[in-house]
């Protein structure tokens, strides 16, 4: 009986291996930067949308009802 070649794969990258239970705490959405990520993205919900963002997703309104209108 043969055995198989030897398994010359390298570790995962950092992203891909799992996370300690240490780091989980530090990283976690329970973790002070988890707060603040949450307060931060909470503010920023909360900002008005610029007016020239608006006007361009009216003007793609406008040019997909025209294209739905052609299509029919």
């Amino acid at each position: 009986m043969t055995e198989p070649p030897p398994d010359d794969t390298p570790p995962p990258p950092p992203a891909f291996r799992r996370a300690s239970p240490r780091r989980k705490k530090l990283l976690g959405p329970e973790s002070e930067i988890g707060a603040r990520l949450r307060e931060f993205y909470t503010e920023l919900e909360r900002e008005p949308i610029p007016s020239e963002i608006i006007e361009l997703l009216e003007r793609l309104d406008e040019v997909e009802r025209r294209g739905a209108a052609r299509d029919r």
